[in-house]
């Protein structure tokens, strides 16, 4: 029973043909359309590339990387990669079959 709100909704448009007359389109604003979507936290654009996507989460973990650097700045490596493989590594790696083959 929960209500549709047309105002969160946007559509994605594969394709070079021009954008089909979805039926769902008959709800919501045919001016929502966006470039790039974000879903179960990856970015895709409207041509399949990840290159957005890619670029968000590299900027994440080096941001996470140099807060560690700056907080524990007198770590050892056996203190430094539990920090990594819990913090950074999964960042890196969340979803990666996905967008992987972008590559």
């Amino acid at each position: 029973k929960m209500k549709f709100n047309p105002d969160k909704c946007n559509t994605l448009h594969f394709g070079k043909k021009p954008t089909p007359n979805y039926t769902i389109q008959s709800i919501i604003n045919p001016s929502t359309t966006t470039p790039q979507k974000k879903d179960f936290g990856i970015t895709i654009d409207n041509k399949l590339h990840f290159s957005d996507h890619i670029n968000n989460i590299t900027n994440k973990a080096s941001r996470t990387l140099n807060v560690i650097k700056r907080k524990f700045r007198h770590l050892d490596n056996d203190t430094c990669l539990p920090l990594y493989k819990t913090r950074i590594r999964p960042t890196l790696e969340y979803a990666s079959p996905v967008w992987t083959l972008y590559l």
